[in-house]
C-alpha cells in the first residue's frame, strides 16, 4: 500500500470518517429497504437531508487537511469555513424530521421512529465532529479563549439556523441569494423576543443540544487520548 494512501487513511480515521460513513450507510440501507418494501420514494428527503449534513463535515475535513499541509492558504480556509458555517445547521436539522413521524410511507410507528432516529443520530454526529475539527483549527491558530467563544457563537447560530429552516422554510443557499430576508426574520425575533417564544425556545434548545453533544465528544476523545498515552508508556 503506498505511503500516501496510508497517511490518508490515518488522517480520515483520526477524524472519525469511517465510523460516520458506516453509520450513514446503515441509515441509507434501512431507507432503501423501506422504499423497496413500500414501493414508494416519497421519503427520499431523508437521504437529501443527510447529504446536506455531510457538507459541513466534508468542509471541516478539507479545512483540517489544508491547515495541516498548507497552513498559509488563508483564503481557502476562509471559504471552507464560510461554507461550513452556512451548512452546519443542516446537521442538527435532521432531528426536526420527527415532525414527519406519521407521514412516512410505512404505517409502523416503531419502524418510522427507528428510521428517523438513525438519520437524527447521523446528523448530530456529523455536526459535532465537524464542529470539533473546526474548533481545533481555531484553537491552534488563535488560542483557547477565541476558540471557546467561537464554539458558543456557532452553537447559537446552529439553533437559529434550525429554526429558520424548519419554521421559516429558508434553505442554506438562501443565505447567499436572499440574505436580507433572513436577517429581517432573525432580527425581528431578537428585537422582540417575547413575541417570538418559539424562535427563542428552538434556538436555545438546539444550542444546548449542540453544546451538550460536543462536551460528550470532547470527554470521549480526551479519554481515548489518555488511554493511548498510557498504552505507549
Amino acid at each position: 500500500m503506498p505511503v500516501n494512501i496510508q497517511r490518508l487513511k490515518a488522517f480520515l480515521a483520526l477524524r472519525l470518517f469511517f465510523p460516520l460513513a458506516i453509520l450513514s450507510g446503515l441509515a441509507c440501507l434501512v431507507l432503501a429497504g423501506q422504499m423497496v418494501a413500500t414501493h414508494s420514494t416519497e421519503d427520499h428527503f431523508l437521504a437529501w437531508n443527510l447529504f446536506l449534513a455531510w457538507v459541513p463535515y466534508l468542509c471541516s475535513l478539507a479545512a483540517a487537511g489544508i491547515d495541516r499541509v498548507r497552513p498559509t492558504r488563508w483564503r481557502t480556509l476562509l471559504v471552507l469555513s464560510a461554507v461550513w458555517l452556512i451548512f452546519l445547521p443542516n446537521a442538527p436539522y435532521l432531528v426536526t424530521d420527527f415532525v414527519h413521524l406519521h407521514e412516512l410511507a410505512t404505517h409502523s410507528r416503531f419502524f418510522n421512529a427507528t428510521l428517523l432516529s438513525l438519520f437524527a443520530i447521523n446528523g448530530c454526529a456529523l455536526g459535532v465532529v465537524s464542529l470539533y475539527l473546526m474548533h481545533r483549527i481555531v484553537h491552534r491558530r488563535l488560542g483557547a479563549v477565541p476558540a471557546r467563544a467561537l464554539l458558543f457563537f456557532v452553537a447559537a447560530l446552529c439553533g437559529v439556523g434550525v429554526y429558520v429552516g424548519r419554521f421559516l422554510r429558508w434553505n442554506s443557499w438562501h443565505v447567499i441569494t436572499e440574505p436580507g430576508h433572513i436577517f429581517q426574520s432573525v432580527a425581528g425575533a431578537l428585537a422582540d423576543p417575547l413575541k417570538h417564544e418559539r424562535a427563542i425556545a428552538v434556538t436555545m434548545l438546539f444550542m444546548l443540544l449542540t453544546l451538550g453533544l460536543y462536551a460528550i465528544l470532547e470527554v470521549v476523545i480526551r479519554r481515548r487520548q489518555l488511554r493511548l498515552g498510557e498504552e505507549t508508556n
